[in-house]
C-alpha cells in the first residue's frame, strides 16, 4: 500500500470510529506535533498518547466536529492534506503532514489554525 493510501485508509477508520485499528497504522515509537500554543499543543509519543490526550477529547470540546478532506499530495515517504475542520464552535482549514516508513506511519505535524482552535478549545 502506498503512503497515501495508508493515511487515507487511517482518515476512513477514524471517521468511522475504528481507533483502535487506526493504531495499528502507527509505530510505537511515533511522534505526533500539534503546531500552537493552545490546550493540545506540543507532541505526543506515540499513538495511545495522543488517543488518550488529544483525540479522546474531541467529542466533548469540539461538538459535532467532522473533517473534509479538501487536497492530497504525496511524495516519497511524505503525505500532506489540507483539510476543512468544523464543529459547533469551529470553522478552520488546516495542514496535516504525515511520514510513513516501511508501510507504517512514524510522524504527524498538524498545522492548524492555532487561534481558531484557541477559542473554540476555551
Amino acid at each position: 500500500m502506498s503512503p497515501k493510501d495508508l493515511v487515507l485508509q487511517g482518515y476512513k477508520l477514524f471517521s468511522e470510529g475504528k481507533i483502535e485499528e487506526l493504531g495499528k497504522q502507527w509505530h510505537k515509537d511515533a511522534k505526533i506535533h500539534v503546531t500552537g500554543n493552545h490546550a493540545w499543543s506540543g507532541t505526543y509519543n506515540g499513538y495511545n498518547d495522543w488517543v488518550s490526550r488529544m483525540l479522546s477529547q474531541i467529542p466533548e470540546k469540539l461538538p459535532g466536529f467532522n473533517l473534509d478532506i479538501q487536497n492530497v499530495s504525496a511524495e516519497g515517504d511524505k503525505v500532506y492534506l489540507h483539510v476543512h475542520v468544523t464543529a459547533k464552535n469551529l470553522d478552520m482549514h488546516a495542514v496535516h503532514m504525515f511520514t510513513v516508513k516501511d508501510g507504517i506511519q512514524t510522524e504527524m505535524r498538524i498545522f492548524d489554525d492555532t487561534q481558531k482552535l484557541s477559542k473554540a478549545l476555551g
